[in-house]
């Protein structure tokens, strides 16, 4: 990272900028999000090609703007929590779950994707690392969204339609809670009764690391914590990890 930061010093580039925000560095931040706020406005004019949201495309304006979301999420700079609550703010699920157009994929009902999956993910991925009480009405929106909420499984029949849907509502849950958003802490303590170990265990995982309370799978203590906590003063408590 001395030698990308000594480049970018010498000679500022957006490129150099994007590879320092990967290993959590800030100085370039200000190009990021000048192109982040192009790249916005030219989709606001120009809307989306009619299968933007099912294959990785690099060239498209909906991809680039979720790679700068997410390495803006790596810098950990509140300067730049402005343009990505605009951004949220104008997200939304894009509709029902929708199957993938290649032969392969058509009957694969487990990777049936809600249109903004991904884009509400970078989000997400920014806000838990960057939580803050601004994102907390949109998010609430978010999840509150008739084609986001109510993935929890409670039976084998609906773990293959819903195992998608559940990664969204839970990831949206813990980016809502770590910014003191009591909705998240509720449908995290939801989620501990899911059919999936592994969502259940995330769930569990993220209550104790958030709330700093160990009551286990117990929901109903859990339960209580939430209706005897006032949310209006929770922490904001970022997503920490020693390797991306």
């Amino acid at each position: 990272m001395p030698v990308l930061q000594s480049a970018f010093q010498l000679k500022p580039s957006l490129l150099l900028a994007k590879a320092l925000s990967w290993f959590g560095n800030s100085i370039g931040h200000k190009l990021l999000v000048e192109e982040l706020k192009s790249l916005f406005n030219q989709e606001l004019q120009t809307g989306h090609p009619n299968d933007y949201y099912e294959e990785y495309d690099p060239k498209h304006l909906y991809w680039k703007i979720n790679q700068n979301i997410a390495l803006l999420g790596m810098t950990n700079n509140k300067a730049n929590d402005a343009i990505i609550n605009s951004i949220l703010a104008q997200s939304k699920s894009g509709g029902e779950k929708v199957p993938a157009k290649d032969a392969y994929n058509q009957n694969r009902i487990d990777l049936f994707l809600i249109p903004y999956y991904n884009r509400i993910l970078n989000l997400c991925f920014y806000i838990e690392r960057n939580p803050d009480r601004l994102f907390i009405k949109e998010l609430e929106r978010l999840i509150d969204d008739e084609n986001i909420k109510q993935q929890l499984s409670t039976g084998y029949e609906q773990s293959r339609w819903r195992i998608y849907g559940s990664l969204l509502e839970i990831t949206l849950a813990s980016a809502l809670a770590r910014c003191g958003g009591k909705k998240g802490y509720e449908a995290l303590c939801t989620y501990l009764e899911d059919i999936h170990a592994d969502l259940r265990s995330y769930a569990l995982k993220e209550l104790v690391y958030i709330s700093g309370n160990q009551y286990g799978f117990d929901i109903s203590k859990w339960n209580k914590y939430i209706k005897t906590t006032d949310f209006s003063k929770a922490k904001n408590i970022p997503l920490r990890k020693d390797v991306e």
